[in-house]
């Protein structure tokens, strides 16, 4: 599936926001 495609996606701009 491609779930953990989209948690890892999703997690993206917070990481960059930072």
């Amino acid at each position: 599936s491609n779930g953990e495609y989209l948690l890892f996606v999703a997690n993206l701009p917070f990481e960059l926001n930072e």
